[in-house]
Parts: C-alpha cells; sequence; structure tokens
C-alpha cells in the first residue's frame, strides 16, 4: 500500500493519523510505503520507517521564494515519482483534500487504473468547510468531488463525519476507520496514575494540546479560566502545541497576561514524545475548546493517559459522555465555561474515577490493532 500526503511531519492530526496507519498495517504484515512533500523548514515525523524503499519525499518549492505568498508551495516532480511508485503497489490511500494528492494525485492514478482509497481528515464537514467555501466549493465542481466520487472507498474517522459526508451528496462507499493513540504512549501510560498521588495533588492542572489557531478558540479558553480561577485557587490552566497562525500565540499570551491569573496560566510550544505524555500524567482535566474537531486524537491521548476530558459537540467524541468518562459540551463559549466550572468542582476522587474509564475505552476502541484490522479488512475488500 503507497499513503500520499501533502507531508507528514511531527505536529499535525493528519501526519499523526498516518503515521499510526503505517505502524498498523505494519504490525498486520501489510507493506506500507509513503509519499509525502518536504516543505521547507518541515521535518517529516521520526516514527516513520527508517526505509528510503518505503519513505518518498517530493521537494516543496515555495511558488514566489520568500516574498509574498510564500506559504505557497508546489511539489516538483511529484507526477513523476507517483506514476513510478502506484504501479509497484496494490493500492494508494490518499489523505487530505485541496492540494496535491488529490488535485494531482487523483487523475494520475484514474488514468493508469490505479484503485485509490482517500481518507478526507474532515475536509468535507461542514466546520470545514466554512472556512475558505467559495473556493473549496469551486474546486469541488471542477475537480475534488470527481476525485472523491472515483474513489474505491473512503474511510472517514467517525460516524458524524460520515453523516455530513452524506449530506453533501456523496454516494461513494465509505467506512468508519477510527484512529488510533500511538503505542509508545499507551506504553508510557501502562504503569497508571497512583490515586494516592493524584488525591494528594494541592495543584490541579488544565491542560489544552492544540496548535494555535484561532480556530481552536484558545484565547477563548484563557477568557474562561481567568472568569473561574478566583474561585478555583488550586486549579492552574496550561496550554501546548505548535504554531499555526501567524501572530495568534501572541494574543493568547497577552489575553493570559490581562486575565489578571497570568502566574497561573502557562503557554508552551509544541511537546513531543515523552514530555507530551508526562504533561498529560502532570494533569488533572484535558480541554480542547474548539467548536469544531475531524476526530481529536489529542482527546484520546488524554483518556489513555487516565484522565477525564472536556470537548464540545463539534468534536465526534459522545464516548465521553455515554461513556462517563468527560463532558461533551455544547459549541457555544457560554455552555463551554459552565462544563468547565462543573468539572474543576468535580471531586478528585470522582475525576479519578472518569479517568479510568476513559483509559478504559481507548484500550478497548483506539488500539493499533483495532485500526490495522479495520485497514486491512477495507484494503482486502477492494484488491482481493
Amino acid at each position: 500500500m503507497l499513503h500520499v500526503a501533502p507531508t507528514v511531519g511531527p505536529d499535525d492530526g493528519t501526519s499523526l493519523a498516518i503515521v499510526a496507519m503505517v505502524r498498523a498495517l505494519t504490525e498486520q504484515g501489510i507493506t506500507a510505503s509513503v509519499l509525502a512533500g518536504m516543505y521547507p523548514g518541515v521535518v517529516l515525523h521520526p516514527a516513520l520507517p527508517d526505509n528510503p524503499a518505503l519513505v518518498h519525499t517530493v521537494e516543496m518549492r515555495r511558488v514566489f521564494g520568500d516574498g509574498i505568498g510564500s506559504n505557497i508551495a508546489w511539489p516538483r516532480d511529484f507526477r513523476l515519482v507517483l506514476s513510478k511508485l502506484a504501479p509497484t503497489v496494490d493500492l494508494v490511500h490518499v489523505h487530505g483534500m485541496w492540494l496535491y494528492p488529490t488535485i494531482l494525485g487523483c487523475p494520475i492514478l484514474r488514468q493508469i487504473q490505479k484503485p485509490y482509497v482517500i481518507s478526507p481528515h474532515g475536509s468535507l464537514m461542514n466546520g470545514a468547510l466554512r472556512h475558505g467555501r467559495l473556493k473549496k466549493l469551486v474546486a469541488l465542481a471542477l475537480f475534488e468531488r470527481r476525485n472523491v466520487e472515483s474513489a474505491k472507498a473512503v474511510a472517514v474517522t467517525s460516524k458524524p463525519e460520515l453523516d455530513e459526508l452524506r449530506s453533501i451528496g456523496f454516494t461513494t462507499r465509505a467506512l468508519v476507520v477510527p484512529l488510533a493513540v500511538a503505542p509508545a504512549a499507551l506504553e508510557f501510560f501502562s504503569s497508571g496514575r497512583s490515586q494516592e498521588e493524584f488525591l494528594a495533588r494541592r495543584i490541579r492542572t488544565i491542560l489544552c494540546v492544540s496548535r494555535f489557531h484561532s480556530q481552536k478558540r484558545l484565547i477563548e479558553l484563557v477568557g474562561i479560566f481567568g472568569e473561574l480561577a478566583a474561585d478555583h485557587r488550586e486549579w492552574r490552566l496550561r496550554i501546548a502545541g505548535p504554531d499555526s497562525e501567524r501572530g495568534y500565540r501572541a494574543k493568547v499570551i497577552s489575553a493570559a497576561t490581562k486575565s489578571g491569573f497570568g502566574d497561573r496560566i502557562a503557554v508552551e510550544s509544541a511537546l513531543h514524545g515523552e514530555r507530551l505524555w508526562r504533561a498529560y500524567l502532570d494533569s488533572d482535566l484535558f480541554v480542547l475548546p474548539s467548536a469544531f474537531e475531524s476526530f481529536g486524537l489529542v482527546l484520546g491521548e488524554a483518556l489513555a493517559s487516565g484522565m477525564p476530558a472536556i470537548a464540545t459537540r463539534g468534536a465526534p467524541w459522545p464516548q465521553l459522555a455515554d461513556g462517563e468518562c468527560g463532558w461533551w459540551a455544547d459549541t457555544s463559549v457560554a455552555s463551554l465555561r459552565v462544563t468547565i466550572a462543573e468539572a474543576m468542582d468535580t471531586p478528585p476522587l470522582q475525576l479519578f474515577a472518569m479517568g479510568k474509564r476513559g483509559a478504559r475505552i481507548v484500550s478497548d476502541h483506539f488500539s493499533i490493532a483495532a485500526l490495522g484490522r479495520r485497514l486491512g479488512e477495507l484494503y482486502a475488500s477492494i484488491v482481493d
């Protein structure tokens, strides 16, 4: 199998999903290779196979150099590389929408009659379509609808994503293939949380792991914490993640300072590996305040660590409420505030019990083994 993606970096959700898929397929005995773009200043995810026969890259050249429009890049030699690699595999799995893997890649795959699967990673959900809506609607009309409809299947990560795919008229075969928490993280968390240590904590921490982008509503989260902090003196807020919108991190820091509780709000750069997993274990409550998430893998990581989580109904995690391992709030900021206040008032013993239930849910439904089985069954139904 060949996975084609815009890039496979260390931070974004799509990249982490692809890394998990490659690992899951390898454990199922299925050879999985990757073709991805190398953007200026972006390194590939370190968990990708250290094998040049399995990881292929194309240089992403900035269209306008380092001046205006320097974020626009074009994949040098992509057509040539894909045309050489695709005939050597049974199936191609294309990731994302609106970029060269679908715009350039899908027509090539149709031309050489190579079957392909598409994972939109939430790109066709209403929350995502609202941003740059006109351009996306034009792209759908001109080529992206055909690219999706010509796929042998569409792999979505949740039932809400499937429902929204149908709501905009796509009838292509589609299957729900939830993502998985990295095995290394599960192993790190396996020692578990000590109930005695958890209950004895004098300082409680709300953790948010997210890209720094206005869509993620981090400034709103800081505002909510500022409103609640005076009545919850034992609580702190910790926000960590990569930059995704120019200047947004500075705005979050400014909001923290203006809240009057800047000494209890930490704004940090992206954490990786054991530093990230340790942050989960050191925290007491996870909050993802965004009004839209295609999946929200960080929620799975938080639950796997044994910590209850809060997300809005814009994230497809009904398990938070159904499994009594967190809160699934309405998308309004007012509702989010009420929910966070309720969580901060929840007794530590109850928080600990909720976290244990969440860890079991992840172990049962969001493991690498489960992901590998689902992908293997999907692929086999196409190529056998």
